[in-house]
């Protein structure tokens, strides 16, 4: 029976600990200090991927990123990072990159669970500005 619990606390916390590299995981970074109220959820965002024409004059508001396990499909890291650029009170996210990170070396998930590769993606979040412009162009 001790074996038993023993076995089913050691399971717990293996997966516990590995949950980081399993499921997807998202960061914001605000570089202006400013509070933008949120988007509601279906608000459109736009993505532009890197080296993409924007078309338009925009103010950049932050950064967004998104890690998950290699594997994940894009349209599961656009609509993560769309989700984050929405609470930011952002327009659109732009100059994408999806790059892979070869070098996941956490215990156990990276050596035993076969998820030394993971995917992210990171990008700029920007808010649109009037042709005539109150904001710099960046």
């Amino acid at each position: 029976m001790m074996k038993k619990i023993i076995l089913g606390i050691f399971m717990f916390m293996a997966i516990a600990g590995c949950s980081r590299c399993l499921l997807i995981h998202s960061e914001y970074y605000d570089i202006t200090g400013s509070v933008l109220s949120p988007k509601p959820e279906d608000a459109p965002i736009e993505i532009y991927t890197e080296g993409q024409e924007v078309g338009r004059p925009y103010f950049e508001i932050g950064s967004v990123k998104v890690m998950a396990q290699h594997g994940t499909s894009k349209e599961a890291f656009n609509k993560e990072l769309i989700k984050r650029a929405r609470a930011a009170g952002a327009d659109a996210i732009i100059d994408i990159q999806y790059i892979e990170d070869k070098g996941n070396d956490m215990p156990l998930c990276g050596k035993l669970l076969s998820t030394k590769r993971n995917m992210t993606a990171t990008g700029k979040t920007v808010v649109f500005t009037p042709p005539t412009g109150q904001m710099d162009k960046k």
